[in-house]
């Protein structure tokens, strides 16, 4: 069994549901820190210029700060969706109403909840049907991330872990195998960290790019001396197709 462990995005981009796909449980971090200049409250779409633009929900802050504040606590503000409404325009007529209304145009306050409509939505349109489980609910036990992951994998039956390159940094790989968890890491090709809403809206020969990508395997074991091969991919790379 293999576990993915993610915080959630909002209308997250290819790499994030191709792992998503590939697990047998995925696990959303809802709460984890909030980190206002990670992907949590926005994505990037192309405006009419094909230039990248932010598609951001706008939270309130904590007396001030966001500092510690869990993804789960975080509340929108209001009178943002005009911009968002111009930049999802650029994509044509209806796109609004077909992806981004049942999103946005609610009663509800929380990112949490916006973000999981968006990612549910994404996963409809992939054809993405892997089990979601909140880690707010599980009680994980351990002392740092390395600790409560090892147990969300005993707890959930998983002894394999698909992770980013960036995850890299933060992981104990030997605590994990010691634990009897195999980490294994998320390669491919590079597409960038464009929507995949941007997909989908576009239709056509970018959606099928898109449905490619998400259709072709994409997991390697860990193998110490590739790992800097792996590496080599530049995060903002523009798309160029097969």
């Amino acid at each position: 069994m293999m576990l993915v462990a993610h915080q959630p995005h909002l209308f997250p981009w290819l790499g994030f549901l191709k792992r998503w796909k590939e697990a047998d449980v995925f696990m959303v971090q809802d709460n984890v820190q909030f980190n206002r200049k990670d992907y949590v409250n926005r994505c990037e779409l192309i405006d009419q210029a094909l230039s990248r633009q932010w598609m951001t929900v706008p939270v309130k802050k904590h007396h001030g700060k966001n500092v510690d504040e869990r993804i789960l606590d975080v509340v929108q503000k209001n009178q943002w969706l005009a911009r968002m409404q111009r930049l999802v325009a650029c994509y044509g007529k209806g796109s609004w109403g077909r992806y981004c209304r049942p999103v946005f145009e609610t009663d509800n306050q929380s990112l949490l909840q916006c973000c999981m409509d968006s990612m549910w939505t994404l996963a409809r349109e992939y054809g993405i049907s892997t089990p979601v489980v909140m880690q707010s609910t599980m009680c994980l036990q351990g002392d740092d991330h390395n600790g409560r992951i090892i147990d969300a994998c005993r707890k959930l039956g998983c002894n394999e872990m698909v992770c980013g390159i960036h995850t890299a940094g933060h992981l104990d790989v030997a605590a994990c195998e010691d634990a009897g968890v195999k980490v294994v890491w998320h390669t491919g090709l590079p597409v960038g960290r464009l929507s995949g809403l941007h997909y989908v809206m576009r239709g056509g020969e970018d959606r099928a790019f898109a449905e490619r990508y998400l259709a072709e395997p994409g997991c390697i074991q860990y193998l110490p001396d590739r790992l800097p091969e792996m590496w080599d991919i530049a995060p903002f790379k523009r798309i160029e197709r097969p």
